[in-house]
Formats: C-alpha cells, structure tokens, sequence
C-alpha cells in the first residue's frame, strides 16, 4: 500500500503552488480559528460588574504563547474605557477575527476546490490515455465493468478524499495542536489528560481504517461485477426483449445488486464506528478534567475563566477529531482505488511491447510462420493454432475460410498485432512484425470487423477518425469508393450528420460501407476484413463487394469469408479447420482436390439454390 501513497503524491506534484498556497491559507484560517475561539470565555468573565482589568492575571504574553499574547493586546487597547463600551470594543474584535477567519475559509476552499478537479482531471486524463493504449490480450483478462468503475467510481472516490484532506487534514490537526498548546499554556497538568487520552484514540482510529481497507477492496470488486451486468443489460437489450428474457436479467442484476448491498453494510459499519468512538472519548475526557479542573481550582488557585477556556476548548476539539477519523477512514478507501488506477498505469502499454525499427512502405510479401499460438490462461492443450505456414505477396488478394473456431479470425488479429505471436514469427518483407514501430505498423495496416465500430460523432470524423483538418476531395473519394456517398447527399447536414450511439440511426449496411469508407481514407497498404458481408442482405452485400473490389485495386487484402460466393476470385483461399491449414490454393484447384473446400463450397451451394 505504501507504493499507493507514492502514487497519490506523484498526482500531486504537478500542483504544487496551489498545494502551497492551501497550506499557507489552511495555517492562517487555523490561528484565526483558534485565536476567535480561545478569547470568548474572557469576554463572558468581563461581563461580570465586578470586573476589572487588574483582577486579570495572564501568566504568558511570550510570542510561544500566541493566545495569551494576543488576550493581553486585547486587554490592553480596550483598558481605560467604561465598562459597557470596553465589553463593545473586545465584541467588535471578537468580530472581525471571524469575519477574517471566514473570508479565510472561502478563499482555502475554492483553491482546494480548483486543486482537487485538477489533480483528478490530470488523473482521468492519463488513465484514459493509457487504457486506450493497452495490449488488447490485457483488456481480455477484466470484465468491462473493471474500467467503467476505475474511471467513475473509483476516480471520484479520490476525488472525495483529495477535497476532505485538504479541507481538514491540515486545519483539523492544526487546530487541535493550536488548542491542546494553549490549554498546555494554562495548566500542563490537565493537557497531561489529553496527551493520554487522544493517542489511544488515534490508535482505535487506525485499526478501523486497516479493516476499512479491507473491506473497500472487496466492495470495489464487487462493483466491478455490479457495472459488468448494467453494460451488457444495455448492450444486450434487444436480446432480452426477443427472447423475453427480461426476468432472468432482473434475477442477474439483482444477485449481483444484493452482494453488493452486504458488502456495502459491512463496510458501512465499520465506517459507522467513527463518531460515537469519538464522542464517547471526547466525553470522558470532559468529565476528567471537570473533576481534575475543580480540585486545581481549589489548590492551586486556577481561574474561572481559564477552566471554561479548557472545558470549552475540549468540546471544540471533538468536532475536528471526529473529522480526522472520517478522513482517515475516506483516505484508506480512496488508496485502494489509488492501487487499482496505479495497475492500469503500471501495465506496459501497446506499443512497449514492440520495437522500434522503422518501416514506411510495404514492398513484397508477407510470411506467416506460426509453430503454435495460445491466448494467455490459456491450458497448455488449448492451442487456437498450430503450424501455420503460407505467404501473401503484394497486391494478392487472399481468403481465410473455414467452420467457426478454426482460428481465422485469431489470425487475422495476429497480423493486425492486436496479440503477439511468441512462437514463430509473422514478417513484412523479412522484418518480424513484433520489431516494427508501432505508428510506422499502424500506418501498414487497417481493419474492417463484421461488427462495425461507430462513434456517436458526425460521419466525417466517423471516417477521418481525427480532430484535424482533412483534405475534403480524399474524404468524398472514399465515400464514393464505400459507395456511402448517396447517403450523405440524402442528409441534411451532409458530413456533418451526426450518428446515433452505436449507429442506431444506419442500416447493417451503411455501417459497414463507413466502416469501409475509414479504411479507404486511411489508405493503408494491407486491410484486413473480417466477415465484412456475413450479416447482410443481398443488396447491401452487392454494394459491400463494390467497395471490396475498389479496395483490391491497390491493396493488398486478407478476406475471413462466410460466404464462399464472395471470394472466388481470390488469389489464393486458405481452408482451415481446428487451428490448423488444411487445404491452400485458388477456388478452382480447391475445387479439384476435391477435398474440405469443395464439401464447403457444394454444402453452401445448394442451400442458396
């Protein structure tokens, strides 16, 4: 947990004037605070007739003893005047040392509130760039309820603790030291009860946050589990409804709910422990010094006023230990989502684990030469591939086809680098991918996935997927090449249009034709399509094959099929089954063989005819 620390105060260092100027104005706001408080019980004894200003004894008028410095001032500047209008004079000073203690206040807490929204948006801001960047065969290992969590309610929870530090951990125990000094001042015997009495409370309060801890890491957990279900409730909405399946989603959500309102409670009494700990000590502590304040008063001569200064000051320390305690407890919460945002951060990202060495231009071929390849966790049977050798020169347009599950998609994924072959090698013109610059390889090679990724964005930056200016006659190329073009001409805002969250507002189609049209603009020399056609209905497939086959003029492509009818007039057709190459050639020698391919091709044949 101490690594937790270092990370909360290394978001913290960029920010170190504000964090200065909180300490300095949290220190003045805490004397002030101390100072308006500590001088109320003479005013109350100066309102007795009999008072007089020589019957006032203050012992200490040292700069250590501020209070009693500032009580003597106090005496001094109003002595000589009647005593109505001295009582009015000590009011006024009374006065405006809380009018200064609040202006005070106000002005800590909007540069603790700027401070903290900056600290967190720093935070938010690199853990969102840093998790877009990781490898996706780490993104694999979490549920997607992990992340929502970290970057919502784990990042607030810090939030929350950075503004109730900053708001009290340095006035709080600053006040206190303030207030156990000047009792220290008045009779060191009695502040010896208080020395004994807060440590022990101290001790309690650290006990209860270790189990705090504790409880809030599983409480977290749990909430990851919780988000998990909301995101595929939203994602699988249709599903729930076709199948009217509403109600085993209800009974999911609210197992998950349920786990969680336990862990809540149990974390909840634990948090709960807090104050009346502190009152209960805080009382106790009155009572001692009751019975200890009257016995020195009768033997040792301690003024009336001095022990209403103690007894009050032992109920104002309640207050601020009461908050200590609370922002003990807030703080260890919040270092355990410290340690979770610190893991993303730690996790080497995307392109750490690649190379560096440059590669502009795809020139020749590339070779695939996998012994075998596995996802991580993976047992070491479950093997996705084994020997897969073949090559796909420059401008060759080559199939991937097979049953699902014969490993063609993991394929193309290795060849996109979204995971990283250990066992063998994949290369582009001889350089192994795993050594090539990541912008360079990104620049090499582009994807179209069956299932079509949109933003809830316009149709430009649908397209361009950048904030830049672009060049508007290769953004209109490549929608005419998608063949999306006449959609946009239809809307009213043209590129400007705005899609719907996942594309709600477009058809199969139009989606996969943008999707289409973002790779033709990025013009990368090798494009990936997995399954651009399967989930399509026979116009939208014939407008999706124009732009497949604008895409082939100068690309070199490899093509994952469903449907045989689409590829045949590939280059080269992979055939695999259970991980492995069973059948390679063009549609007309897998034909001859008269092997898995043409069984394929026949079975899928006559079901369309």
């Amino acid at each position: 947990m101490n690594k937790s620390y270092l990370a909360f105060f290394r978001f913290l260092k960029p920010h170190t004037f504000l964090l200065a100027l909180i300490i300095i104005t949290s220190l003045i706001y805490t004397a002030l605070r101390v100072l308006s408080y500590m001088v109320i019980p003479e005013i109350l004894v100066a309102l007795e007739p009999t008072y007089s200003p020589d019957s006032m004894t203050i012992n200490n008028k040292t700069l250590a003893d501020f209070v009693g410095m500032f009580k003597a001032w106090m005496f001094s500047v109003t002595a000589g005047y009647p005593h109505l209008r001295r009582i009015t004079y000590m009011a006024l000073i009374v006065a405006v040392l809380f009018i200064l203690k609040n202006v005070t206040d106000y002005i800590r807490r909007v540069i603790t509130s700027w401070f903290e929204l900056s600290v967190v948006t720093d935070m938010r801001r690199e853990v969102f760039d840093h998790l877009i960047r990781l490898p996706l065969a780490h993104l694999g290992k979490k549920k997607s309820g992990h992340y929502v969590s970290i970057l919502t309610n784990d990042i607030m929870l810090i939030l929350v603790s950075i503004k109730r530090v900053f708001e009290n951990l340095i006035t709080e125990p600053a006040f206190i030291i303030g207030v156990i000094y000047s009792i220290l001042m008045i009779s060191w015997k009695l502040s010896m009860l208080i020395f004994i009495t807060v440590p022990v409370f101290g001790l309690l309060m650290m006990k209860i946050a270790q189990s705090l801890g504790r409880k809030s890491e599983r409480v977290m957990r749990q909430n990851d589990d919780y988000l998990a279900v909301i995101n595929e409730t939203i994602i699988g909405f249709k599903t729930f409804k076709a199948f009217l399946a509403e109600r085993f989603q209800i009974n999911r959500y609210l197992r998950e709910l349920l786990k969680l309102k336990r862990l809540q409670f149990k974390q909840s009494v634990i948090k709960s422990l807090n104050m009346p700990l502190a009152e209960m000590i805080g009382s106790f502590l009155v009572v001692g010094i009751i019975i200890l304040g009257a016995y020195f008063q009768q033997q040792e001569g301690l003024r009336g006023a001095d022990l209403i200064t103690i007894l009050m000051s032992l109920i104002l320390l309640m207050e601020p230990i009461k908050k200590i305690g609370t922002v003990v407890n807030e703080f260890k919460v919040a270092m355990v989502s410290v340690e979770r945002v610190t893991h993303i951060l730690n996790t080497p990202i995307d392109a750490a684990q690649y190379g560096h060495r440059s590669k502009k231009q795809f020139e020749e071929v590339i070779r695939f030469d996998i012994r075998s390849y596995q996802h991580d966790g993976d047992d070491d049977e479950g093997f996705m591939l084994r020997d897969i050798r073949f090559s796909i020169a420059r401008g060759e347009q080559v199939a991937l086809v097979g049953p699902s599950g014969s490993g063609k998609t993991t394929l193309a994924e290795l060849l996109a680098r979204f995971y990283r072959v250990e066992d063998g090698a994949i290369t582009i013109d001889g350089i192994n991918i795993n050594d090539i610059d990541n912008k360079d390889y990104r620049r090499l090679i582009s994807v179209v996935n069956q299932d079509s990724f949109l933003l809830n964005d316009t149709i430009e930056k649908n397209i361009t997927m950048t904030d830049e200016a672009v060049d508007r006659s290769r953004l209109e190329n490549a929608a005419r090449m998608a063949h999306i073009q006449s959609y946009i001409d239809q809307q009213k805002d043209g590129y400007d249009s705005v899609i719907s969250e996942h594309g709600a507002n477009l058809s199969g189609g139009q989606k996969q034709r943008i999707s289409i049209a973002r790779t033709i603009f990025a013009d990368t020399p090798i494009v990936i399509l997995d399954e651009a056609t399967s989930a399509l209905d026979s116009e939208s497939e014939k407008y999706i094959q124009n732009a497949i086959d604008s895409l082939r003029a100068n690309k070199t492509l490899l093509i994952i099929a469903h449907r045989l009818s689409t590829i045949i007039h590939s280059d080269k057709i992979i055939v695999m089954n259970a991980g492995r190459i069973v059948e390679m050639g063009t549609h007309k020698e897998l034909l001859v063989q008269n092997g898995y391919y043409k069984r394929l091709y026949e079975i899928q044949f006559n079901t369309e005819k």
